[in-house]
């Protein structure tokens, strides 16, 4: 028996688009032709793949376990095809970028020139995302946050940890003395987030394995990162932010970190694209680079 990779190319554009009907609109293929196919197919293989009920149609327990054989076939092929890519051609086109406007000045101050200088025939497009935009569609091709993008059509992978603890500067601790436990911050003026930051509103740390959450007053709230870095800086509260942030405040000395840099808790940030196995090689290429720069600890330095 011998299987035709476009016939399960076929079958998998139709389990993903969820409907033969879908399926020949995105493939612009007629649908009698796609229905004939996949009759072909299963007469091929000799057992059903879907469960029909009039327009609807399901996988059948058959259809779930040969799905995934053609999703291996596929995935194979898209690799050999991938690496003659490699092999001969030179990424290129525009890569739209979605992220937070510290990760996006992270990466162009460490990790563009170099990409840029690597790689001249792809043009980085970077546009800004706030908490908000989490929960919106991705537009661009690649995007870089917090929240994983709950669509099934969508590569969802955790991609770097970081903590987040707690940071003063100099005149503040003077002025207050240096806290002990972060408990003792519900009695120090701090910089908040504004109430649409649910995941930062709180402030948390963790100790003997248990996340314990913080009642501070804020001071002054601010819905930036990058802009609470201003007020601590002149002493005028406590934050909560992490040493990839603040390196180069903490290496001339404007904000030393408390508690030893302890009971900070962690977070993970999540890298969404489109497809794994027709991921474009400039995508590709990107996110290389970019897991390259954070496994050597590039943005600290």
């Amino acid at each position: 028996m011998s299987l035709h990779l476009e016939d399960a190319r076929l079958f998998i554009a139709v389990v993903d688009c969820g409907s033969i009907t879908a399926a020949s609109e995105v493939l612009d293929i007629p649908q009698p032709t796609v229905s004939r196919r996949i009759k072909n197919l299963e007469q091929h293989v000799g057992l059903r793949l879907f469960e029909r009920a009039g327009r609807s149609i399901k996988l059948s327990n058959f259809g779930h376990q040969f799905l995934a054989h053609c999703q291996r076939i596929d995935a194979a092929v898209n690799d050999a095809e991938s690496f003659a890519e490699v092999s001969k051609n030179k990424p290129s086109g525009r890569l739209e970028i979605e992220a937070p406007y510290l990760a996006i000045e992270m990466m162009l101050e460490h990790l563009v020139p170099d990409f840029c200088s690597q790689y001249p025939d792809i043009e980085l497009i970077f546009t800004t995302i706030t908490a908000e935009h989490h929960k919106m569609p991705l537009k661009g091709d690649i995007r870089l946050g917090v929240a994983a993008l709950i669509d099934e059509q969508l590569v969802s992978r955790q991609y770097y940890s970081y903590d987040f603890c707690f940071f003063a500067a100099p005149k503040l601790i003077a002025r207050y003395g240096m806290p002990k436990h972060p408990s003792e911050l519900a009695n120090y003026p701090c910089i908040g987030f504004p109430a649409q930051y649910r995941d930062l509103v709180d402030w948390r740390y963790r100790e003997s394995g248990k996340e314990h959450i913080i009642d501070i007053k804020p001071t002054v709230t601010v819905d930036h990162v990058s802009l609470m870095t201003i007020p601590a800086i002149s002493g005028l509260g406590v934050i909560m932010s992490t040493i990839p942030v603040l390196s180069s405040h903490l290496k001339r000395g404007a904000l030393v970190p408390l508690f030893n840099g302890q009971y900070g808790y962690s977070r993970t940030i999540n890298i969404c694209y489109r497809s794994r196995t027709m991921q474009p090689l400039r995508e590709k290429v990107f996110i290389n680079e970019l897991l390259r720069h954070l496994a050597q600890e590039s943005f600290t330095k």
